[in-house]
């Protein structure tokens, strides 16, 4: 892959395969989760999702998976 395929891949995507391989369990995590994903999927340019949203979602998740 060239340097500017690199660059030009959505740094939001890393994130979203993240999530996609994680189990969340149920609760407010799992709803926000279900929440973005429609979001995500509802357009090809992905519009609704916010990088700083997923990273959010990720540092909420840790937050629960240490307390358990």
């Amino acid at each position: 892959m060239s340097t500017e395929q690199q660059s030009a891949v959505d740094p939001r995507q890393k994130l979203i395969n993240r999530f996609e391989a994680r189990y969340l369990p149920k609760g407010p995590l799992r709803d926000r989760w279900k929440a973005i994903r429609a979001k995500w999927y509802a357009d090809a340019e992905h519009t609704g999702v916010t990088l700083e949203e997923l990273k959010t979602l990720k540092a909420d998740w840790a937050k629960a998976r240490a307390k358990a």
